[in-house]
């Protein structure tokens, strides 16, 4: 097959799905960042280092292994996130301050886009491209009723969203029939609504009505995938952080109310990923994968104040998560799957006050899924994942009080995907 029919196939299908990207929404996964991208690869627990599945899991988690994909395909998904978060507070030693809000709930929509074509029937080489939101949060505090009931709001409302989008040009290097490599750009569009915007200010200070800023950023993923010809397949992934333009805020000064502006700086962090995977018992695949995060060296999370005092970051720790899931294929046309993702947390509990618009600190997510083919090579894909209640606490900046922020959510994927 040729490379041009291909790609006028993907060109309408991925115009379309750009557009959706625009409206991307977010979620809760390992810190900022999400399980996996796609339906097959949510269904799964994220798992794809070792086990690749379809060409959104393997361009997402390890580039290397979109050589192993039996086919060319073209995929399109939509998935809907639904977070649920709560903040609780109160000063030491004073009951009538303790105040309980629960956030605005907002149901966001996650689009998904991904093909891989291999070039020739005898050539070693596979092009890729995805494109996704791959990460984000939101929270919504409103402050109706009396805000003192709940000090940490200092009677603000408290309004946050950032949604990250990445674009995946992948090509993949098959060196062996046993080994291949692979390499692709992470260029990121990155938005973020605070307000009030406390970044680059004191934290009494912040700027009131403040603006929503897009930048742009660059980060490159290289992979390396081994199978074993014995039903065991390993492999390695690194993501480099993708480093970003810096964001630009304009609002109203809280003090004096004159217009302002500052800025802060937002990168994705280093991901170090290694992943095993296991299909020697019939029409059962197995996948284990752990990766590293390293948010602690990272603009925009590493540390909560700069050397002036000014808020200049989340404070995160690096955290590990694992992922595991299993693929069972009941029949030739129907494969069933599920997935278990476990995460550190990466938010410590001295600065759970500085995270009370972010509160990114899920731990525990199951996931199920299934996949019918069609005889047509056309499949239709679903997932639910359940990301099970978190509760974290802390003091505030000062010591004169407590913090406790909670947050589960669930997510639904579909997606059709052709083969040719």
């Amino acid at each position: 097959m040729s490379l041009f029919p291909f790609l006028q196939r993907c060109r309408f299908l991925g115009t379309g799905c750009l557009t959706l990207l625009l409206a991307a929404g977010s979620a809760h996964a390992q810190g900022v960042l999400f399980r996996g991208m796609g339906a097959i690869n949510e269904s799964i627990g994220g798992v794809g280092i070792a086990a690749p599945l379809d060409s959104a899991g393997a361009m997402y988690t390890n580039p290397a292994t979109l050589s192993a994909l039996p086919d060319n395909e073209v995929s399109l998904g939509i998935g809907m996130l639904m977070p649920d978060s709560s903040v609780t507070s109160e000063i030491r030693g004073n009951p009538a301050t303790h105040g309980y809000r629960k956030s605005d709930r907002e149901n966001y929509y996650c689009p998904s886009f991904s093909s891989s074509f291999h070039v020739g029937k005898n050539s070693a080489w596979t092009l890729g491209f995805a494109a996704a939101a791959t990460g984000g949060a939101s929270a919504k505090y409103a402050t109706t009723g009396s805000p003192l009931l709940n000090p940490i709001l200092q009677g603000r409302e408290r309004d946050s969203k950032v949604k990250v989008i990445q674009l995946f040009p992948t090509i993949s290097y098959a060196v062996t029939d046993n080994f291949s490599v692979g390499a692709s750009a992470a260029f990121g569009i990155f938005s973020l609504y605070l307000n009030p915007m406390s970044f680059g200010l004191p934290a009494a200070t912040p700027l009131n009505k403040s603006s929503e800023d897009y930048t742009f950023g660059i980060g490159f993923n290289v992979g390396a995938y081994y199978d074993f010809k014995n039903n065991i397949k390993v492999g390695l992934c690194v993501k480099t952080p993708v480093w970003a333009d810096t964001f630009e805020f304009s609002g109203a000064d809280s003090q004096t109310g004159l217009h302002r502006k500052v800025n802060f700086d937002f990168n994705l962090p280093l991901i170090l990923g290694a992943g095993i995977a296991y299909d020697g018992i019939d029409r059962l695949l197995i996948g284990l994968d752990v990766r590293y995060f390293d948010y602690a060296h990272t603009a925009g999370f590493k540390r909560v104040t700069d050397n002036s005092g000014n808020i200049a970051g989340l404070g995160w720790d690096s955290v590990f998560s694992v992922s595991i899931g299993a693929q069972y294929a009941v029949l030739d046309s129907l494969k069933i799957r599920a997935g278990y993702c476990f995460s550190e947390n990466p938010i410590p509990g001295k600065v759970q006050y500085a995270n009370v618009a972010s509160p990114l600190f899920i731990q525990h997510v199951a996931s199920i899924g299934l996949t019918y083919s069609f005889s047509t090579g056309t499949d239709i894909s679903a997932a639910w994942s359940h990301a099970f209640k978190n509760k974290c606490s802390g003091s505030f900046a000062n010591g004169a009080g407590r913090v406790k922020n909670t947050v589960n959510a669930e997510t639904f994927f579909l997606a059709v995907t052709q083969h040719f």
